[in-house]
């Protein structure tokens, strides 16, 4: 959902030479973009970057500018990891300078995830402003 959004948000803002992709740190290629993603993301005009799932690898890492995570165990797993992200992983919230990490919605329903969406929101429209 971040991933779709924030691409909304760049071409909002004009940006046309931003590349925004999505990998997790457990994805494997046979995981299917949940529903509630779709069903949220269809309600503000968007979809979702791609069927599947991506999962985080060192290609991605080393030509990734900003490396964004929901929260800060997956920042400190993501530079455990990769000792090349060290400098370039931030939290989402940290964007807006703020400490909270991103809940998970996973299986609480459409209506969760679209209260993730909203929480995000802030974020990533900052982001995309930062990067003008």
């Amino acid at each position: 959902m971040a991933a779709a959004y924030f691409r909304h948000c760049a071409a909002q803002a004009g940006l046309q030479d931003v590349e925004v992709d999505s990998a997790g740190l457990r994805a494997h290629s046979e995981l299917q973009i949940c529903p509630e993603v779709t069903e949220v993301l269809a309600a503000e005009g968007l979809v979702p970057l791609r069927v599947g799932c991506n999962l985080l690898h060192p290609k991605l890492i080393k030509t990734s500018d900003v490396i964004i995570c929901m929260t800060s165990d997956q920042k400190r797993e993501i530079v455990s990891k990769f000792y090349s992200a060290a400098r370039k992983t931030k939290t989402l919230m940290s964007v807006i300078d703020s400490s909270a990490d991103v809940f998970d919605p996973h299986r609480e329903g459409v209506e969760r995830y679209a209260q993730c969406l909203k929480m995000m929101k802030p974020a990533l429209e900052e982001l995309a402003q930062r990067l003008l």
